[in-house]
């Protein structure tokens, strides 16, 4: 079963983010109309990354170094370089906290789901990989808009087992496996499937045995007195976890001790458990790590060690890919539409301007309905045509209308399956195709339209679409 809503909230909300936004026409980096950073090694897409990154490294001053170390990473405007912002947040919805994230004008808001704690309580992995699906396709349409980032610092995974702590309404509860579990999924949901490519890049946190804040003058760099069993069998099982199973970009580490040490601090965890400290949320770095090579205490190739990885992360993104809207988050080609391609959309099929279709049976009154066609309509020019007269489909009626719609607009999208003619109490199916002739408008649609097409399907059960993988949506 295909969720109509989701896949129109995405697909409309891409097309809020070009019309209305300029910036979604200005690269990080790279910068195709930059005649002289476009032929840096660092630029060329069809590089292996780690040969990419090894360039730009290379090409860094020391102090453009350590302008890279801190969240609010310095731009390095000879290289073509913009400022990036690193510290967005996205525990449940992409958040105001943070500074990398800036809502208003065309992105007043985003989906925000229920707390940690509760949707945790559900123990169904699924959902949970869903949700972090929608975080991110809101995440990337911000970014080509202009007003967020591509590095989110959640979720947490930090085991909830004193009910007193302020955060642990953040956390899947008191159960590591449940919390690796949950981290794990969340992590795929938010990073995508598409190998190296990283739609938006997830950090589990915070590592590790963190679960105090303020409690009775004890504040969140309190010493955590933990047992090698008790950090193998609890605190540390989830963020094992987020990285061996999740292949999660980062993680962050806690504001407490360990047995008297920082974590942040503690080369145990950060070069034997986990692979080093490469970032800091704040000036610290920026300030003091000149004078710390100068004195001899650090090493510039431990600098470059952090960059490799931070840079790394930037570049399985695409931020060093040129216009964000070229960039592929996912493995479809076909979406995000952009109003920089797709000026006109044909809407078609019978489920086009349905309402009551879109809540089902048994159903309350909603306050407000928008359908597909509304949606849509308030961000491109629209050009509408039914096709079939219902999802039944039937008879012998024409489709010339909906093919010569398809070949005028710049993309099409096609919104069919059921409704409760169809499926309802009383009314059970004897197959699982569409209905009528639905199959035979989306095949002749398809191979109509002037630019890509969507397929968008509206049921309350599943539908066979097999026939689809024989159609060229692409165009």
């Amino acid at each position: 079963m295909h969720p109509t809503s989701l896949v129109i909230t995405v697909l409309v909300l891409f097309l809020n983010v070009a019309s209305q936004t300029s910036e979604a026409l200005d690269p990080f980096a790279c910068d195709p109309k930059d005649g002289t950073s476009r032929n840096f090694t660092f630029c060329q897409v069809n590089l292996p990354t780690k040969s990419r990154v090894g360039d730009l490294i290379g090409r860094l001053t020391l102090q453009e170094k350590i302008g890279l170390l801190v969240n609010g990473a310095a731009a390095v405007p000879r290289l073509g370089m913009k400022g990036y912002e690193w510290w967005s947040e996205a525990l449940h919805g992409v958040s105001n906290v943070g500074p990398g994230t800036k809502f208003g004008g065309a992105f007043p808001g985003a989906t925000s789901f229920p707390q940690v704690i509760t949707t945790a309580a559900s123990f169904n992995a699924t959902l949970w990989e869903a949700i972090g699906r929608v975080v991110s396709d809101e995440a990337r349409a911000m970014f080509n808009g202009g007003v967020a980032g591509l590095t989110y610092w959640s979720p947490n995974v930090n085991i909830f087992r004193d009910p007193r702590w302020g955060r642990g309404q953040e956390t899947p509860g008191e159960d590591p496996v449940v919390a690796g579990k949950y981290g794990v999924s969340y992590v795929r949901g938010l990073q995508g499937n598409d190998g190296e490519r990283l739609k938006v890049a997830a950090c589990c946190k915070h590592y590790t045995a963190y679960d105090v804040d303020n409690w009775n003058g004890v504040d969140r760099t309190f010493n955590a007195k933990v047992n090698k069993q008790d950090m193998e069998d609890t605190f540390n099982v989830p963020f094992k976890m987020c990285v061996k199973e999740g292949n999660v970009a980062s993680i962050m580490c806690s504001y407490n001790q360990v047995n008297g040490i920082p974590t942040c601090a503690d080369p145990k965890l950060l070069k034997k458990i986990i692979r080093g400290l490469d970032l800091d949320c704040g000036p610290f770095l920026g300030q003091y790590t000149e004078g710390a090579v100068k004195k001899g205490l650090l090493n510039e190739k431990e600098i470059n060690n952090a960059l490799l990885n931070t840079l790394t992360v930037q570049m399985r993104l695409g931020m060093f890919d040129g216009e964000p809207s070229s960039t592929p988050y996912e493995s479809s080609s076909q979406l995000p539409l952009t109003y920089l391609r797709h000026h006109s959309i044909a809407v078609i099929g019978p489920n086009s301007n349905v309402t009551a279709t879109m809540i089902g049976n048994y159903a309350g009154v909603p306050c407000k309905y928008t359908h597909t066609l509304q949606g849509i309509g308030r961000y491109a020019s629209t050009i509408y045509q039914q096709g079939c007269a219902n999802v039944a489909c039937a008879g012998d009626q024409p489709f010339d209308a909906a093919l010569d719609a398809a070949r005028q607009a710049d993309a099409t999208v096609l919104v069919m399956g059921l409704d409760l003619s169809i499926e309802a109490e009383s009314r059970d199916r004897t197959g699982l195709l569409l209905p009528g002739r639905q199959q035979e408008l989306v095949s002749k649609v398809a191979a109509a339209s002037k630019g890509p097409t969507i397929l968008v399907l509206m049921s309350g059960r599943s539908i066979d679409v097999s026939f689809a993988e024989m159609i060229n949506w692409s165009h």
